[in-house]
């Protein structure tokens, strides 16, 4: 049965999730561990107001997105019928489109993107594989043991390869609760190949 208590956080209205917070504001706090008891509410064209008015910041640090976020912390605002990553929008405003057709991302040259920084010098064009490498130098990255789904600490990988040829798969995979693919990989440095 769905809660019918709402989100503490002024104004949000959605269900809660867990600590008296809704999905969206629970992973904020989770990701952050920060959480504004207030959300802004926007008028209509208050967004674009905001967006033209800070195009050209020259402050130093980051600009904090003031509207709303996604559940990954990233500024949001409402363009054409549909929401869209603001960052994006203001990095086109300023950089023009990307460079050539496929998947280029407006990177945050800041490392705080998740933290919803709109600063228009901080965004750039980069390939997904430039800006992988970015959050892997931000250290924002999810990978390892910092992903939210991860049952395997870097120890214990280091574990697993230095048994191969003394203990098999399957009790490898017993010990820790995986498939015996999932130590296969391991060994083979199929995953989590950048651990040494």
């Amino acid at each position: 049965m769905a809660s019918s208590k709402i989100c503490k956080v002024d104004g949000c209205g959605k269900p809660i999730r867990a600590r008296e917070w809704c999905t969206a504001h629970y992973s904020r706090w989770h990701r952050t561990g920060e959480i504004s008891l207030t959300q802004k509410q926007s008028e209509k064209g208050e967004v674009q107001r905001w967006v033209d008015e800070h195009l050209h910041f020259e402050g130093e640090g980051c600009l904090w997105w003031p509207f709303a976020r996604n559940n990954h912390g990233y500024a949001v605002m409402g363009a054409a019928g549909k929401t869209h990553r603001a960052h994006r929008i203001i990095c086109r405003m300023v950089n023009g489109d990307p460079p050539t057709k496929g998947k280029w991302d407006a990177a945050h040259e800041c490392g705080n993107g998740h933290l919803a920084c709109v600063h228009p010098r901080h965004l750039f064009w980069k390939t997904r594989q430039q800006n992988l490498m970015d959050r892997i130098k931000h250290g924002t990255d999810n990978r390892g043991e910092k992903h939210p789904l991860a049952k395997l600490t870097e120890e214990n990988v280091r574990e697993i390869r230095t048994s191969a040829g003394h203990i098999g798969h399957g009790d490898m995979a017993a010990k820790y609760e995986v498939t015996q693919a999932t130590i296969r990989d391991i060994r083979r440095r199929k995953t989590w190949g950048w651990l040494v």
